[in-house]
């Protein structure tokens, strides 16, 4: 539980994780942060994928709003 008081204290929006107690994700969702689980390796690994990832939505989000010609 220090962990998730941590997360909660420096305001961290996305937790990346291997995996996270039920308990813990019910205080990080209830204080704003999302948990994204089943993510592991390296630090270097686990970053690359992530802004991959996200950059993929963003590109996706931008597509469907975009209006129609």
């Amino acid at each position: 539980m220090r962990v998730v008081a941590l997360i909660i204290a420096k305001k961290s929006n996305i937790v990346l994780a291997d995996w996270c107690s039920p308990i813990a994700e019910k205080y990080l969702s209830a204080h704003g942060g999302e948990i994204l689980p089943g993510i592991n390796g390296t630090v270097e690994e686990v970053l690359d994928k992530f802004e991959k990832e996200n950059t993929k939505r963003q590109i996706e989000e931008t597509e469907d709003s975009a209006p129609a010609a």
